[in-house]
């Protein structure tokens, strides 16, 4: 079985950090036709989506594709306990840089010069920035 406590449990790779040896992503070359991404993220810091035009994105130079949340194939979350978190925005932004879609594009260059081709309006909504009256109308991250 696998050594007892109190023994040494050497790091699977740690001969190949000590030799120098371990590859990271940016040692390895990029494959040819590598797509890259870049997300559209939110200027609001707490809003509705109003109106949400990616045909610039789209129309822009190397875009291959962009997804919104209504192009996840399955539940639009990455909360790992609590389930409230999700991937790309979907009708309201809780959070400035709050990803809105996703470009996918020949470059990294062109993916980032396209995300930022997007056109999104927004109703802005009340910010809570007291405790005690995001306590008096319920606006908790968790149950206490």
């Amino acid at each position: 079985g696998p050594p007892a406590a109190r023994h040494p449990h050497p790091h699977e790779s740690a001969h190949l950090h000590v030799s120098g040896e371990a590859l990271y992503v940016d040692d390895l070359p990029e494959l040819a036709r590598t797509a890259h991404a870049a997300l559209g993220l939110s200027t609001q810091a707490h809003a509705r989506i109003t109106r949400i035009d990616l045909d610039a994105v789209r129309a822009m130079p190397g875009v291959i594709g962009v997804l919104t949340a209504a192009d996840l194939p399955g539940p639009n979350d990455c909360g790992p306990i609590v389930h409230d978190d999700p991937i790309l925005a979907a009708g309201e932004v809780h959070y400035a840089g709050q990803p809105i879609f996703a470009v996918i594009a020949e470059t990294h260059d062109a993916a980032r010069r396209a995300a930022r081709a997007a056109a999104i309006d927004y109703a802005p909504l009340p910010a809570l920035l007291d405790p005690l009256e995001a306590a008096r109308q319920q606006s908790l991250v968790l149950p206490p």
